[in-house]
């Protein structure tokens, strides 16, 4: 009895631990597929400890931008297995939910790590977030050995920027352990982490000589410090408290370089920093546009602070944005051109003119003293129904075009169809009623019948 009963408990034992260990492995599987998400699967999908990092897309299944990008996650979610995992949830089933996430527009991408939803930085291609997949899996600073390679560092970022600490008194044999040696690298290592995916992060080795320290430009304390670089620009130190919050808002008020790209992926980020943009709008192709680029630069780092200052300056491949420069009336013949736009409240500034072809401080001079006046950009009226009806149309218009050949086959196929069905419309209109036909036969015999009378009674009297 006792060695049944021993046989029972260890078949248990086993089936038990088989159940378990099949539910951790079907739970704890590094996703190599899109996940599609719902309210209720939500917070479990995203405390898998085997997926840590998401990329998430909030879409509407009639959003043609949403439907481009579908075969491009599809594409790369198992190229990123172990890295990132990709989810998506549809904001026409979960609108509440989605409300609760600030979605306003589809595709909405976001990231999700820490606990902590952040905006999708990368660009929306297959390479934009293979790359990004990459740079998160990467360790969030990396252990540098001279000012070459933080100049190095900065320049691999699409703004140019870097942020270096330094403390002489950093032990460790690993970069981990030298991060967590004092209280200014700890917080370090915390933000970085935070900012890993926006920005770059360097920690310059404790050998590092007072020679290559001094390249810094960091000021009078060489002992410890956090600064900001950028090749050919002014190093910025950072002088707040040692916290997580101060230190935080230093990266975040200055991770645009003195003249930085903007593209898809940040062109939202940069607008919404607090400052309307300067955009140098150039063909990379033009004879012109290096010359162009050395003044824009050359305005932005010696120009007068007191308009300057009120500016970030930047520029983009405006024969890729032809669409969007169309609606300032720009185009490419116009390449390259200056613009001023505030991105909030949609008000843009045009060189009308053309006094930047003289000098390009004459352009912003002339808005500072208000001689060029502010235009709405079009499409931000205040009327929200035309708005909502033009994104409608755009939509439609959308998926009309990606579904052309399914909606000319159905034509074909109803046409014909609708066609047949007229014509015998018409034919059974053109029958002659049955009722009418037997009311007419019954009257004609009414009529023979009183004929017949008529004679026989003609004959009665003759």
């Amino acid at each position: 009895m006792q060695i049944k009963m021993m046989k029972f408990i260890l078949m248990y034992y086993y089936v038990s631990l088989f159940t378990l260990g099949c539910f951790a492995s079907s739970k704890s599987r590094p996703h190599s597929e899109v996940q599609v998400l719902t309210s209720e699967n939500f917070d479990d999908a995203l405390s898998d400890p085997a997926n840590g990092l998401w990329l998430l897309k909030f879409y509407a299944p009639w959003c043609g931008h949403c439907k481009r990008l579908e075969p491009i996650l599809d594409e790369v979610a198992p190229k990123v297995t172990g890295k990132l995992a990709i989810g998506k949830i549809d904001c026409t089933q979960y609108q509440p939910f989605c409300k609760t996430h600030k979605v306003k527009g589809f595709p909405t991408l976001k990231i999700f790590r820490d606990g902590d939803f952040h905006d999708y930085p990368g660009e929306r291609s297959a390479d934009g977030i293979l790359s990004f997949a990459k740079r998160m899996s990467m360790e969030e600073v990396v252990l540098i050995s001279s000012v070459d390679d933080a100049y190095n560092l900065s320049e691999e970022h699409s703004n140019g920027v870097a942020f270096i600490a330094y403390d002489r008194r950093a032990r460790g044999s690993t970069t981990e352990d030298m991060l967590q040696s004092s209280t200014l690298l700890q917080v370090f290592k915390q933000v970085s982490r935070i900012r890993q995916a926006h920005d770059s992060f360097g920690l310059l080795q404790p050998s590092a000589s007072m020679e290559e320290i001094k390249r810094l430009d960091v000021g009078p304390n060489k002992n410890e410090f956090i600064v900001k670089i950028e090749k050919g620009v002014e190093s910025k130190p950072f002088h707040g408290k040692h916290n997580t919050k101060e230190l935080f808002e230093f990266v975040t008020s200055n991770n645009i370089g003195l003249v930085t790209f903007v593209g898809a992926h940040n062109f939202r980020s940069v607008g919404n920093k607090g400052k309307p943009l300067v955009i140098g709008l150039v063909d990379p192709l033009h004879d012109k546009t290096k010359k162009f680029m050395t003044e824009l630069k050359d305005l932005a780092r010696n120009g007068p602070s007191r308009i300057t200052s009120k500016y970030y300056f930047c520029w983009m491949d405006a024969v890729k944005w032809e669409k969007f420069i169309l609606q300032f009336n720009i185009t490419k013949s116009n390449l390259p051109e200056a613009m001023v736009l505030d991105v909030p409240s949609r008000v843009f500034w045009r060189d009308t003119f053309d006094l930047q072809k003289s000098d390009l401080s004459y352009f912003l001079m002339a808005i500072e003293r208000g001689k060029i006046l502010p235009q709405q950009q079009p499409g931000s009226g205040k009327n929200k129904i035309l708005e909502t009806v033009l994104r409608f149309i755009e939509s439609f218009v959308d998926w009309a075009v990606e579904n052309f050949h399914k909606i000319m086959l159905q034509l074909l196929i109803l046409i014909p169809i609708f066609y047949l069905s007229w014509c015998m419309l018409r034919k059974v209109e053109n029958m002659p009623d049955a009722a009418n036909k037997s009311s007419s036969v019954t009257q004609t015999k009414e009529e023979h019948s009183s004929c017949d009378k008529q004679d026989k009674t003609s004959e009665a009297k003759n």
